[in-house]
């Protein structure tokens, strides 16, 4: 008796006499099907009679299993039993867009994730180590605009002074708003307005 486990107890079992090498090559060799582990040496994506989902053939009802010649990820989700999948295959948007409608069609994906992912136009999945119910993270802020080093002369208020005002700034010759902005970046630190906000 076989130690391994069946992956999926609802398929129907096979074997197979010899391999292909490459999964490209077509090949169309019928299956002979078994019925233990111990004969089986492949899982077939039909279902076993009795399992399926009531539809009107045996030959209609199927799960997903299929051999991906890429590099893939899978992570686990918030949510026990659920997933998130990562495919390394660079598409267009028009074949993904079709993909997700026949993926969401099939009951693999949910309406609303269809639904968002084309007003988007983008798939959107949290990070591994995110969880649904994690508040987001900070933002850093941004680089603010390179300003010249201060002089050692104070410059001198146009129009009254004051953090908002133009100054003469002696390095440049001319009037000029690089004191100012420091003011008003002074001001704005002092009441806390550079807390980050998410965007929408």
């Amino acid at each position: 008796m076989t130690a391994h486990e069946n992956p999926m107890p609802s398929q129907q079992l096979g074997r197979v006499i010899q391999f292909e090498e490459d999964s490209d090559q077509p090949h169309a060799t019928p299956v002979p099907k078994v019925d233990t582990l111990d004969e089986a040496n492949v899982i077939l994506s039909k279902v076993k009679s009795g399992h399926g989902a009531g539809f009107s053939t045996p030959m209609d009802s199927h799960k997903v299993l299929i051999d991906i010649d890429l590099p893939v990820k899978l992570f686990d989700s918030s949510t026990p039993g659920h997933h998130h999948l990562y495919i390394d295959k660079e598409i267009s948007w028009a074949d993904y867009r079709l993909l997700l409608i026949a993926l969401e069609r099939c009951g693999i994906i949910q309406r609303g994730y269809l639904e968002a992912a084309l007003k988007r136009g983008h798939t959107t999945l949290r990070l591994p180590w995110v969880k649904k119910y994690d508040p987001p993270p900070p933002l850093k802020a941004k680089l603010l605009p390179r300003l010249h080093p201060p002089v050692n002369e104070d410059p001198v208020p146009i129009n009254g002074g004051g953090p908002f005002e133009r100054v003469h700034c002696p390095e440049h010759g001319k009037v000029d708003n690089c004191q100012a902005i420091r003011n008003i970046i002074t001001t704005l630190e002092k009441l806390n307005a550079f807390e980050a906000v998410e965007p929408f």
